[in-house]
Parts: structure tokens; C-alpha cells; sequence
């Protein structure tokens, strides 16, 4: 799967304690040791704000990665295997109690 990095998650916030928290609390599966970047080896320690690489998505995303590709700007493949989390927060960490709980 084809992303690009929007580069700009430090000027959007959540309720969570940041974006690498928000992806383990709204993702199935447990965090993933390594950066999901095609060939990478290392640790995956960022939650970075993405888009699909799809003109037909412009939804925004959280994915983690590692530091390196967390910096790095345009297209990046990823394992078709990571969940993209919404980072819309009126639909995840930002919906009141009541509204979850009905």
C-alpha cells in the first residue's frame, strides 16, 4: 500500500497523548515492533499523520513508523498489513462518553 506522509501531526492534536497512543487505541491489532516502510529494519516509534496515495480517499490516517520515515516527505509503501487508524477525532478519541456508550 502506497501512502504520503502529510508531515503536520505536530499541529494537529487529539485526546489521546499523541498520535502513536491514538493508533494503540482505536487499532485490532497489538503495536508492530518494526516500521511497516517496505525493507526497513527498524523500530517503529512514531504515530505519523498520512493519506492513502488514492485520489478517491482524502481521508487523514495515523500509521506508525520509525523515526527516518517519519520525516520523510511524499509517497512511501508500506505493508498492505498496517491499519491505517482515522485520525478524525470527532469519530475516535474526541466522541463524548454518551454518544460511545448509546
Amino acid at each position: 500500500m502506497t501512502i504520503i506522509n502529510l508531515n503536520g501531526a505536530a499541529q494537529h492534536t487529539c485526546k489521546c497523548s499523541g498520535w502513536l497512543q491514538h493508533w494503540r487505541n482505536f487499532s485490532v491489532l497489538p503495536m508492530p515492533y518494526r516500521c511497516p516502510g517496505l525493507l526497513c529494519r527498524e523500530k517503529a516509534e512514531v504515530g505519523v499523520l498520512v493519506q492513502r496515495d488514492d485520489d478517491a480517499d482524502t481521508n487523514w490516517y495515523i500509521v506508525p513508523l520509525c523515526k527516518l520515515h517519519s520525516q520523510l516527505k511524499g509517497s512511501l509503501e508500506i505493508s498492505s498489513f498496517t491499519p491505517l487508524i482515522s485520525a478524525d477525532v470527532s469519530e475516535t478519541c474526541g466522541k463524548s462518553l454518551a454518544l460511545v456508550l448509546t
